[in-house]
């Protein structure tokens, strides 16, 4: 008995006198504060909020202002650059190139055709499935084949 005794003394010893406090419900939401408190468990703590407004976001890709150029202002321009030298092949027909191959087939292409034509030939022999079978077995039983194992 006195075992039985210390072991529930050790045990009481063990589990006892750990307490630990319950975090309070702060924060102004709607639901119940109070049970969400005692519940509250170890782990990513999220809180979800009505959100404001922000600032509209500025658009960078706006085009710079722009305007056409005079027929003088393009030969202007177009004076100054240097002419491309020609080359003999430079002025080909257009070029197609040929068309596409087909996707490979698999397996084997038959080329006779289905079904075949008539023929003279006699049919294969009648094989003998319909026959009875012979039967061979040996005279020995089962007891004298295993003990000759």
């Amino acid at each position: 008995m006195t075992t039985r005794a210390l072991f529930v003394v050790a045990l009481a010893a063990a589990c006892g006198g750990h307490s630990q406090p319950v975090p309070q419900a702060t924060g102004t939401g709607s639901g119940s504060g109070s049970a969400l408190a005692t519940e509250q468990a170890e782990g990513l703590d999220l809180r979800l909020s009505n959100g404001t407004q922000g600032a509209a976001a500025y658009d960078r890709g706006k085009l710079a202002p722009a305007s056409k150029l005079s027929p003088a202002d393009v030969a202007a321009l177009l004076a100054r650059v240097a002419a491309l030298p020609s080359e003999p092949g430079d002025t080909a027909a257009f070029a197609l190139r040929p068309g596409t191959t087909p996707p490979p087939r698999t397996g084997a292409t038959v080329t006779s055709s289905f079904p075949p034509p008539p023929s003279d030939l006699a049919p294969p022999p009648a094989s003998d499935a319909g026959k009875p079978r012979a039967r061979s077995r040996s005279r020995r039983s089962c007891r004298s084949r295993s003990a000759s194992r």
